[in-house]
């Protein structure tokens, strides 16, 4: 028993320090792109309307050149407010326990599916390879005080993994930083009973926000 809560304690202490890393690198790298689309968005304005205000002087060849800077100015805007209304783009899977009941999960995963580590993973995974956080719902600061859950019976071959979900959490399955969606085709089977699987289009999981890029994906478990 000692020796589980040491080791949560590890993992917790150790997960904190990757968030906090990844966290800064991304942030460097979306602000970056943000400077950049900017300052290109700014002096191609400037451009624009110098080049607009002089167009009864133009050449053909002008006019033609006049018109490609109109695409591009229009098809940065567009980029530029995609880029903005999704400035840190992330996906996370949650499934919640609203039951009063403890459930046993058991996950089935899809082939293209990562763990943190494996080979072709190019997006920061916030998830742990051998545990499951979980989340007391109740905690209004349950971010800060996950609760590591092992994972029961992996099999790399099948590609399926089981663990517990209390009564009143949350766990989340899939976690990662830079991502604008997460990994469909999973399976999850819910105390030998219920069966739900990620879909690009299914009902089982809600989309939170609905209408940006990246964002949460949840399924409630309900009696």
């Amino acid at each position: 028993m000692e020796n589980g809560l040491k080791r949560n304690r590890e993992l917790k202490n150790r997960t904190a320090a990757t968030n906090i890393v990844t966290a800064i690198v991304g942030l460097t790298v979306v602000n970056s792109t943000f400077i950049i689309l900017l300052s290109t968005c700014i002096r191609l304005t400037f451009r624009y309307f110098h080049a607009f205000t002089n167009a009864s002087t133009l050449t053909a060849s002008q006019n033609e050149h006049l018109l490609m800077r109109k695409r591009l100015f229009a098809g940065l805007c567009i980029l530029f407010a995609l880029f903005f209304s999704s400035c840190d783009p992330a996906i996370g899977v949650a499934l919640q326990n609203k039951t009063a009941t403890d459930k046993t999960i058991k996950v089935i995963y899809p082939a293209n599916f990562k763990f943190p580590g494996d080979s072709g993973s190019s997006q920061y995974n916030f998830c742990l390879r051998d545990s499951v956080k979980t989340f007391d719902m109740a905690d209004k600061d349950n971010y800060l005080h996950p609760f590591l859950v092992p994972m029961l019976a992996k099999d790399t071959i099948a590609r399926t993994y089981s663990f517990v979900l209390k009564s009143g959490y949350s766990a989340t399955v899939e976690s990662r930083f830079l991502a604008a969606l997460p990994t469909f085709g999973q399976i999850f089977i819910i105390d030998q009973t219920d069966t739900v699987e990620l879909k690009r289009d299914g009902k089982d999981f809600v989309k939170k926000p609905k209408l940006l890029i990246g964002g949460s994906w949840t399924h409630s478990i309900k009696d």
